[in-house]
């Protein structure tokens, strides 16, 4: 768990735990504990007796028996993309996209007013987020609101020059079922247990839309497990968003 009042260190601290240990796979989450509004949000880490504002949480396991790392999210890709031309020096807010006032050009691409486009209305950010293709990976890397400047307060860093693939909502509780059903089998024979971290967003936007219920039912067909809600992602070295990432433990036979 890492406090988020690292929200602005995330990718760096991610690529320093990793420069010396390559091969280590990194899964986890944010603790927070008012994920509606990051910008209020305020975290406690406790671990042994001690609790902390500005601390990470790191713990390692060693183990025989099998493991993975895995991710689901519940987006689909549209094939069309948008560059993120002009940036502020946090590279978190995007002034301009595809050269043009950020929040005009993606509320043009998704088909909605600005004022509709917070994270957590129904028709905006959450239904159409942006990603970050790897191969034939989708990374999400959301927008959160837009500002009234123009400009778009995204949950990551960004890079001026980036090309990201506008996704749109799939099925909810479809997704996340199948994750369970068919790919922690696939990747981890007869899985035992799991450590879930999952985007508190995930279940603010599915209460949202009213699949709030069917999202909770699809839990019963994971693996034994334990985990958190939590305020943002990692998934092997990345920082994400909107997506549940597992640690998933088999059978030491």
């Amino acid at each position: 768990m890492i406090d988020d009042g690292f929200r602005y260190k995330k990718e760096e601290l991610l690529l320093g735990m990793l420069e010396r240990n390559p091969d280590i796979l990194l899964v986890g989450g944010g603790a927070s504990d008012q994920f509606h509004d990051p910008s209020k949000a305020t975290a406690l880490v406790h671990v042994d007796g001690e609790v902390a504002t500005d601390a990470t949480l790191v713990a390692m396991f060693r183990t025989d028996a099998a493991f993975a790392a895995l991710r689901a999210h519940w987006y689909e890709p549209t094939g069309e993309r948008l560059t993120i031309s002009k940036l502020d020096e946090s590279h978190q807010r995007a002034l301009e996209i595809d050269g043009r006032p950020a929040a005009e050009r993606y509320a043009e691409i998704v088909g909605v007013p600005i004022d509709e486009l917070e994270f957590g209305k129904p028709d905006g950010f959450a239904r159409r987020p942006t990603a970050l293709k790897v191969g034939k990976e989708y990374f999400l890397r959301a927008p959160w609101k837009p500002l009234p400047d123009g400009s778009v307060l995204f949950a990551n860093l960004l890079e001026e020059g980036a090309e990201l693939e506008v996704m749109k909502l799939g099925d909810v509780a479809g997704h996340t079922r199948r994750f369970f059903t068919e790919t922690v089998p696939s990747r981890v024979a007869e899985p035992t247990a799991a450590l879930l971290f999952h985007c508190g967003a995930r279940s603010w936007f599915a209460g949202a839309i009213g699949q709030g219920e069917a999202l909770n039912a699809t839990f019963a067909a994971a693996p034994p497990c334990v985990g958190f809600d939590v305020h943002f992602e990692i998934y092997c070295g990345f920082h994400i968003n909107t997506t549940l990432t597992s640690l998933v433990f088999g059978n030491s036979r």
